[in-house]
């Protein structure tokens, strides 16, 4: 056999390894995708939700250790009870949909904890969220807490830590094989400009996958959780039109601390935007909000 002909014969081979390798990994993500309820908008799901679920307990557990948790404060109250009454009506949601297997292993546990110079809420998979002090002068009152509340009821109802793990670990893959073939290039025999070429091409693969993919979707996920929060408030008989409003409280916030990240670079969307996502969701919510609201006050009422 020829040189020329073993090369031919080598270079088929490389291609059919590949081919077959991209075939694999397309049949193993296609496999690994499911909808987001409500939104439907199909995500990636390479992690089991019951090893995050077990993997966040953990985590949760080990910041309850450290952090400084308020019970029984009239605050740590409306956190409790706002956020009972946001997972009540997304389970029943779910369950008229009969989607209720979707909440397997969730624990809901809705914790106010002593940071006032943190303006922020958290969620964990599983249903574990925190909500700091720091952001209650933002919130205001009851309905401007169940915008934040919905929104991380959200995130743990479409799972998108789960969706955020498993596409970085693909990103992390997908690294290392470009990292690969390039540190196969930088070779004694390879020229400076092959060497300078390879460095590039690891370096922007970076790039394009934390700017055009991991950041675009972590806005999505925010922007998602900011839609199904006020699908989730409504439900609960919380006015979603305090959305709207809470975001633009964030926005004078943000303007009086000079914080401005452009949106290209931020995991999350610009004020600006956010609150006109908000405000185009509007419309869909309020007869949500209407037929829920009688329900609320009558309950609060038995409560008195």
């Amino acid at each position: 056999m020829t040189t020329t002909a073993l090369f031919s014969r080598n270079r088929t081979k490389h291609r059919l390894r590949h081919t077959l390798l991209a075939a694999s990994t397309l049949v193993l993500l296609l496999g690994a995708c499911q909808n987001v309820p409500l939104t439907g908008r199909s995500q990636l799901a390479l992690i089991p939700p019951s090893q995050m679920i077990a993997d966040s307990a953990r985590a949760y557990d080990d910041f309850l250790k450290t952090a400084r948790v308020i019970r029984g404060s009239r605050e740590a109250q409306m956190v409790q009870q706002v956020g009972s009454r946001i997972q009540h009506a997304v389970e029943r949601y779910l369950q008229e949909r009969h989607q209720e297997q979707l909440l397997a292993g969730y624990h809901w546990q809705f914790t106010l904890v002593d940071e006032d110079k943190t303006p922020n809420a958290f969620c964990m998979p599983g249903g574990k969220i925190v909500v700091y002090t720091g952001i209650l002068p933002l919130t205001r009152d009851e309905e401007g807490l169940a915008a934040v509340l919905g929104h991380e009821v959200a995130h743990a109802i479409a799972q998108h830590g789960s969706e955020r793990a498993s596409q970085q670990a693909l990103a992390s893959v997908a690294g290392a094989a470009v990292s690969a073939v390039a540190a196969g290039a930088m070779t004694k025999n390879s020229s400076a400009s092959d060497q300078n070429k390879a460095r590039l091409l690891a370096a922007g693969f970076g790039a394009a996958a934390t700017y055009g993919v991991l950041l675009p979707y972590s806005r999505l996920h925010e922007s998602e959780a900011d839609r199904m929060g006020m699908y989730f408030m409504a439900m609960a008989g919380y006015n979603p039109q305090k959305a709207v409003e809470l975001w633009g409280r964030f926005k004078e916030e943000a303007h009086k601390n000079k914080q401005n990240t452009p949106e290209f670079f931020s995991t999350h969307p610009s004020d600006d935007t956010r609150i006109e996502q908000n405000q185009a969701t509007l419309a869909e919510v309020m007869p949500l909000y209407q037929n829920s609201l009688a329900q609320r006050l009558a309950e609060e009422k038995k409560r008195r």
